[in-house]
């Protein structure tokens, strides 16, 4: 990202530098999504090793079986090869404009009608705009509610859209898109423009321990906030969050690979996090994130293919992979049979059942 930059470029990747291609390969959600669709969806050309060790350039002019693994690789990549290079599209942005909104927690139906009511706004922005939400903790423990605009290309945000969140434009701040912050809970006195060190660090230090889950959800209706501020108010540790990224907007009009959900406004991330390395607690937060995601299932559209994990939970693989895969579940199996018929890729789940 960093080396595009330097030509006034941008590349669609994940949220965190540190994200890596396994993630990428499985969809890529980061904060250009809603501009460019998820990462999977710009990726123009891999190299690849096969588990039969044939090295491929795959791209659009694959033809035959080549064109199938290219397919594969953008959604179930890590399933099916062993990718050594990829170009991705860029896109002509240097900088990103942005603010927060911070806000404490209140009681639930109070903290349900604001959320609901950013949650209707926000939907309206376009797609060079859009707006995280974030239910942790800041620098002081307390449950806070952060909403996270921003705005590329110089766009200006609506009127009705800041007054439903309470900001100006005059609140903005802008930095290159490399440094964008993202939805940092820290306490307004510690902003500062650019990437918040102290909150990349604390979500990167060693011996934080860390269980994540995933869903894609197209609307919260007043029901699932309720669920959503009601497991934070009862979460395990103070660093056990519910992030929100705001995605839709191009993710619903493109379909490049075998990423297959397309119908969500957000992607629902439970991070439980704890630092405590005893099974006692290891399993406190693993369960806390699993009920949470169990009761956003009815309102859910699809899941994160990287969220599959038959090792966790070989229970309920079969379930997961179909809400990861969808329709193309079939295809991808078929193809994995033909490529991989040993199934040396395990990656987090099985295919070949």
């Amino acid at each position: 990202a960093r080396a595009v930059a330097q030509h006034g470029l941008a590349v669609p990747i994940g949220t965190w530098e540190t994200v890596g291609c396994g993630l990428v390969l499985q969809g890529g959600i980061g904060h250009l999504t809603r501009y460019a669709s998820v990462t999977a969806d710009n990726i123009l050309e891999v190299e690849a090793v096969l588990p039969n060790g044939d090295i491929k350039v795959l791209n659009n002019k694959s033809e035959g079986l080549d064109k199938d693994i290219f397919w594969g690789i953008r959604g179930a990549g890590p399933a099916l090869a062993v990718v050594t290079k990829i170009i991705l599209r860029a896109y002509p942005i240097t900088s990103v404009k942005y603010t927060r909104v911070i806000r404490k927690s209140a009681t639930d139906d109070e903290d349900v009608a604001f959320l609901r009511k950013c949650e209707l706004a926000l939907r309206k922005l376009p797609k060079e705009q859009s707006c995280d939400i974030h239910i942790g903790s800041g620098n002081d423990n307390e449950i806070t509610l952060g909403l996270f605009p921003m705005t590329l290309l110089d766009k200006k945000f609506d009127s009705n859209f800041t007054d439903a969140l309470g900001f100006t434009e005059d609140s903005l701040m802008e930095c290159s898109y490399c440094d964008y912050p993202g939805a940092s809970l820290a306490s307004q006195d510690k902003q500062t423009e650019g990437r918040d060190e102290a909150a990349f660090s604390a979500q990167t230090a060693a011996g934080v321990l860390t269980y994540m889950r995933n869903m894609f959800v197209d609307e919260l209706p007043s029901e699932a906030w309720h669920v959503i501020v009601g497991a934070v108010k009862n979460r395990p540790t103070a660093m056990c969050s519910v992030a929100l990224q705001h995605t839709g907007g191009t993710v619903r009009s493109t379909e490049a690979g075998i990423f297959r959900c397309r119908d969500f406004e957000f992607s629902v991330v439970i991070g439980s996090m704890w630092t405590e390395n005893q099974t006692d607690m290891r399993n406190k937060c693993m369960k806390w994130a699993d009920e949470l995601w169990q009761k956003l299932l009815e309102f859910g559209t699809g899941t994160y293919p990287a969220d599959v994990d038959n090792f966790r939970r070989s229970d309920r693989i079969e379930s997961e992979l179909e809400l990861a895969f969808g329709k193309n579940l079939k295809r991808l199996r078929q193809l994995k049979k033909i490529i991989d018929p040993e199934s040396i890729l395990k990656g987090t789940y099985a295919l070949n059942s």
